[in-house]
C-alpha cells in the first residue's frame, strides 16, 4: 500500500514539533510531500495556498480545535472526500463520535506506530482515488476499503476462494473480478462474475443474502420468479415457478372479472 503514498502531498497539523518531525520521518521515506501546520487558521491558509490530498490533524490546537478545522475543511468543495485522520492521543468516546460527524475517516492513537500510519492512510488514498473517478456524491458512505497483514488477508481470500498473482511484466496484480455477497452471519452466498454487472442480478443477489430484511415486495416476488444459476453467477427465470405465478395471478384476476360480472348483473335485476 506504499506505493500509493508515493508523489501526495498531506498536510500535518499538530501544536507540537516534535510530533511533526515524527511524521516527517514516516512519511517522506515512503515518497511523501509533507506540509506543516501548528495552527487551525495556518492549516486553512495551507488548504487553500496547495492541492492536499490528505490530513493529519490533532484534536488540541491553539485556537480552533481539530473538530472545528475538520468541518472547515469538510465545507471546501476540493476537500469533500480528501482523507483526514485524527492523530490524538484522546480516547474519549463523546469526544471521538463529534469528529466522525463532523467528517473524519479514521483515527490513530499516539504513539504512532509507522506502519499503522502509512497503511491506513494509503488504504484512504486509494480509497479517495476511487471515489474521484467513480464521481458519484454519496458514494463515500457506501465504499469501504479494509486493510491488513498478510497472514489474515490469506485467510480471507482462501475463505472465499479469491485467487491472485504478481506480474513481474506489468507490475500488477492478476486477479479475476466479481462480486461476493454475504448473509448477515458472515456465509457466502452469491458470486456474480466479470467486470459489469446486471442491475437486476445485483439487487436480487442482496435481497437474498439478506434474507429478507432489505428490498420491496416487488424484490420478493422477483425472487420468487428468477433463480441463481452458480454456474454463471446470473439470475435466470425459473420456469415451473414463473408459470406457478403466472397462474395464480391468471386465476385472481378471472376471480375478479367473474365477481365483477355478478355484482353489475345482480345490480341490473335489483
Amino acid at each position: 500500500m506504499d506505493e500509493i503514498l508515493n508523489g501526495k502531498t498531506v498536510l500535518a497539523v499538530d501544536d507540537t514539533a516534535v510530533m511533526r518531525m515524527l511524521v516527517a520521518d514516516i512519511l517522506k521515506p515512503a515518497g511523501v510531500t509533507l506540509l506543516e501546520a501548528a495552527s487551525g487558521e495556518q492549516a486553512l491558509q495551507r488548504a487553500n495556498e496547495n492541492a492536499i490530498d490528505a490530513f493529519l490533524l490533532d484534536i488540541r490546537l491553539p485556537d480552533m480545535n481539530g473538530i472545528e478545522l475538520c468541518r472547515a475543511l469538510r465545507a471546501m468543495e476540493r476537500y469533500r472526500n480528501t482523507p483526514i485522520v485524527f492523530v490524538t492521543a484522546m480516547d474519549q468516546r463523546e469526544i471521538l463520535q463529534w469528529a466522525l460527524k463532523a467528517g473524519c475517516d479514521d483515527f490513530i492513537q499516539k504513539p504512532i506506530h509507522a506502519m499503522v500510519l502509512r497503511k491506513r492512510l494509503g488504504n484512504l488514498l486509494q480509497k479517495a482515488a476511487y471515489l474521484k473517478r467513480y464521481k458519484r456524491r454519496g458514494a463515500e458512505a457506501g465504499w469501504h476499503f479494509l486493510v491488513g497483514d498478510k497472514p489474515e488477508l490469506d485467510r480471507l481470500t482462501a475463505a472465499v476462494g479469491f485467487r491472485y498473482a504478481w506480474d513481474e511484466r506489468t507490475k500488477q496484480w492478476a486477479h479475476p473480478s466479481g462480486v461476493v455477497t454475504l448473509t448477515p452471519q458472515g456465509r457466502i452466498s452469491h458470486y456474480l462474475f466479470g467486470i459489469e454487472y446486471a442491475p437486476k442480478d445485483l439487487r436480487l443477489s442482496l435481497v437474498e443474502a439478506a434474507q429478507g430484511n432489505i428490498g420491496t415486495a416487488v424484490d420478493q416476488v422477483l425472487l420468487y420468479c428468477y433463480q441463481y444459476d452458480p454456474a454463471t453467477g446470473k439470475y435466470g427465470a425459473a420456469v415451473m415457478r414463473l408459470l406457478r405465478a403466472t397462474s395464480v395471478l391468471t386465476v385472481i384476476a378471472l376471480a375478479g372479472f367473474i365477481l365483477a360480472m355478478w355484482r353489475r348483473e345482480r345490480r341490473a335485476h335489483g
